[in-house]
């Protein structure tokens, strides 16, 4: 691929990433299908589901079908609840001594654990980090920025993010995700919500199937991620003929989500639908985004926010949004 990447090279790129995906986890299609909207539209995914998903090897394993990014080039975000703000973004550090000739102050800056050349910035189990320190992250969730005592700065282009955590209601010693980090996650799944994946999953696993991140080949180049990235965000058509369907979803999710004690103005959301339903056209090989396209987006929106506040005992998330999507 180059700087102009053919339609046809991108849908190359997409069918043979969710084959390598398939050497991490059995099924799980919306998951795959998010993690290469992360990528290649540069946004913020989430995963949850209960322990012994895949869902943390996933997630931290996912960059490998990118050659020229490398563990090194992650962010690890560490599940501690007594990180502060300075620890993960970086800024000033006052020290206070007392010397011969009275009390001394000295001010340093310092970096934190994500910094300005991460490629990925991966949170396993993200709500055990304390909403101070998670607060810390909206500026590199939102605008691909550090916001520290010391300034701003810029992050790496090609930078993503992806997050794990088990089900809200599930959690034990964590904080509760607050509502302006969940609706910064543009794209999400719940692992192990779909009940017509369980026989095929336990089939794999007496079949002898384990998760092996080494034997992934990358299948496209960081300059590669780059151009595809700018094809995304300059987007394809999204036709009028589909603008009137699009409202009705993202009002029925809008509804739904009320229904779980999720209030969000639509703005956001609305951006975020849009976004990743031309981003899948993209990765599809789409000239103009497609109906399907549009259903994938919803649920994937959806699945962001279900798997970061839960769906208040309602059930799955995966029921919930079919629920939703039929309406």
């Amino acid at each position: 691929m180059s700087e102009f990447i053919p339609r046809s090279e991108v849908k190359t790129f997409h069918d043979e990433a969710l084959r390598q995906f398939d050497h991490l986890m059995i099924n799980e299609h919306d998951a795959k299908e998010a993690a290469l909207v992360a990528m290649v539209r540069g946004t913020n995914a989430i995963f949850s589901g209960e322990p012994g998903g895949s869902k943390s090897t996933f997630a931290l394993n996912a960059y490998r079908v990118i050659d020229g990014i490398s563990s090194d080039d992650i962010a690890h975000v560490p599940p501690m609840a007594d990180i502060s703000p300075k620890e993960l973004v970086g800024g000033h550090v006052t020290a206070t001594k007392e010397t011969a000739n009275g009390r001394e102050t000295t001010t340093t800056i310092i970096d934190g654990i994500v910094h300005e050349d991460a490629k990925v910035l991966y949170g396993d189990e993200i709500s055990r980090l304390n909403p101070h320190a998670a607060n810390s992250l909206l500026g590199a969730l939102e605008e691909r920025r550090l916001i520290t005592s010391a300034g701003e700065v810029a992050l790496n282009g090609l930078i993503f993010a992806m997050f794990t955590m088990n089900p809200s209601e599930h959690q034990q010693g964590t904080f509760k995700i607050t509502h302006a980090m969940a609706s910064r996650m543009s794209v999400g799944a719940e692992l192990g919500g779909n009940p017509d994946s369980e026989d095929e999953i336990i089939d794999g696993i007496l079949g002898g199937f384990k998760p092996a991140p080494k034997a992934m080949s990358p299948v496209a180049s960081a300059a590669d991620l780059a151009a595809m990235r700018v094809r995304a965000e300059r987007g394809v058509a999204f036709p009028t003929s589909l603008h009137g369907e699009t409202k009705q979803l993202i009002k029925n999710m809008r509804s739904t989500f009320g229904e779980s004690g999720v209030k969000e103005a639509p703005g956001r959301m609305t951006v975020q639908v849009r976004d990743v339903a031309q981003t899948l056209a993209v990765l599809n090989g789409e000239e103009a985004v497609q109906r399907e396209n549009v259903e994938q987006a919803v649920r994937l929106v959806a699945g962001a926010r279900f798997a970061a506040l839960g769906t208040s005992g309602r059930g799955s998330a995966h029921d919930v949004i079919n629920e939703m999507l039929q309406k």
